[in-house]
């Protein structure tokens, strides 16, 4: 722990906002390598020292909209595999407003701020729907509308990182409701009145039926089956389960996980092999060295009787000795 502690201690000083900017981006790149893990030592580094690192990355998040990719991506590596650490983000930041600002206004790292979305909303539904219904009360069909522009664009990579969100989220019955247009709970449970958009529902519908990936429409099948066992009040359509109240798992899939480019990861390895490498290569020089020292010593010692001959000329040209090296 003392070893970890010590690491933690350096990356946090060089994850400072008045730090350089190529040292910020190179310590993310070690930050974001150390969340990738899904053994448990992602979520130790996060909390370790009273979440120091957590504390750091997200002070730089909210700090400076140019770190953002590394911090969103970094924050999705520790999101997917620790629930401390999606619980710490909720708690003592404003990343997953940061987020979904993104992620609506199509920002550059909207991509990544998706993901994270993916993760947070898996383990905190709830709480990830408090938060974004405290920023804007329609965020639901602000999410479903940014899905629909994505898909039109051709970028629908991004859009099914979004979609996933809506999935995650539409477990709960407040978010069902919203998306069919009857009414939004409020936190104690209580009926409120119909928002004053247009019912997101369609657009489910649109989706399901014109979107060219295939996981886009799956997406869009999860959250239609997902109203379908809601409560009367939300539910899309009359049958012999409507009375059922089931709540479906929320979707995780090995997509919401950011993950470095290879030519970014960090391995300390290569350290230890150049170390290795550099000392055969002294060793080669410093051989070479006293091969042309043995030559000198022998002309001086009268060893060689012939400079002339065609081996010596041979280590003359190697070893670029002068004319008169032989005298």
């Amino acid at each position: 722990m003392a070893d970890l502690e010590v690491n933690v201690d350096d990356l946090v000083e060089l994850l400072s906002p008045n730090m350089a900017l190529l040292v910020r981006r190179k310590t993310m790149e070690i930050v974001t390598q150390l969340g990738a893990p899904l053994d448990g030592s992602a979520g130790k580094y996060f909390q370790a020292k009273d979440f120091a690192l957590g504390k750091a990355i997200c002070q730089l998040c909210e700090a400076t909209a140019s770190d953002r990719t590394e911090t969103l991506a970094a924050l999705t590596n520790y999101t997917s595999g620790s629930i401390e650490a999606a619980d710490f983000i909720l708690k003592n930041s404003k990343c997953i407003e940061i987020a979904y600002t993104a992620v609506v206004a199509n920002a550059l790292y909207s991509s990544v701020a998706s993901r994270l979305l993916v993760n947070v909303a898996r383990h905190f539904p709830d709480r990830v729907d408090q938060k974004l219904r405290a920023r804007s009360p329609d965020f639901i069909t602000a999410l479903l509308a940014e899905i629909k522009k994505a898909v039109s664009s051709g970028d629908e990579a991004r859009a099914k990182f979004i979609g996933f969100t809506i999935v995650n989220l539409s477990i709960l019955s407040r978010v069902r409701q919203y998306i069919v247009g009857v009414g939004k709970t409020g936190d104690n449970d209580e009926l409120a009145p119909p928002s004053t958009t247009t019912p997101p529902l369609p657009i489910v519908y649109d989706l399901l039926a014109s979107a060219a990936m295939p996981e886009i429409r799956e997406c869009a099948a999860d959250v239609l089956r997902n109203l379908a066992f809601d409560d009367e009040r939300s539910r899309v359509s009359e049958g012999p389960e409507a009375h059922l109240n089931l709540k479906l798992p929320s979707r995780q899939t090995e997509m919401s996980r950011f993950q470095q480019p290879d030519s970014l990861k960090f391995d300390p390895s290569s350290f230890v092999i150049l170390g290795y490498l550099y000392r055969a290569i002294w060793r080669i020089l410093r051989i070479l060295g006293l091969i042309q020292d043995r030559i000198a010593t022998s002309l001086v010692c009268g060893k060689i009787q012939n400079p002339e001959d065609s081996e010596f000329q041979a280590l003359k040209s190697l070893y670029d000795l002068p004319a008169d090296w032989h005298q």
